[in-house]
């Protein structure tokens, strides 16, 4: 099982603060949830710790939610001991998947009109 205090926050952070996300930290954050499925759970851990030195702002975003934050979704930091974190899985791929259509759809040009 993994054990981290800020994995249950994610799913959190991702839908209030999407800015702080970039589409390359995406990217990254869905191919390191990729490896906490598949990986054993030393790999995965070792997987998770890079993602955050890598993303040191998501580290520090995560570390900062404040108390009421965490209260409003009850995902205190012992819930990933006490329920484990796998059915965050789905649920964070979820979430990645809709903020990258979301930018998707605000970076596509706009057709542009014509007049001769």
């Amino acid at each position: 099982m993994i054990n981290d205090e800020l994995l249950p926050l994610l799913p959190h952070l991702l839908e209030k603060h999407p800015e702080l996300f970039s589409n390359q930290d995406l990217q990254e954050l869905d191919y390191t949830i990729n490896l906490l499925e598949t990986e054993s759970d030393d790999d995965a851990e070792d997987a998770l710790y890079d993602f955050y030195i890598n993303h040191r702002h998501i580290r520090d975003a995560l570390r900062n939610l404040s108390e009421a934050e965490r209260e409003i979704k009850n995902l205190k930091p012992s819930a990933s001991k006490q329920y484990g974190v796998t059915n965050l899985f789905p649920r964070l791929h979820q979430i990645i998947k809709d903020n990258q259509e979301k930018r998707n759809m605000t970076d596509e040009p706009k057709p542009q009109n014509k007049t001769s």
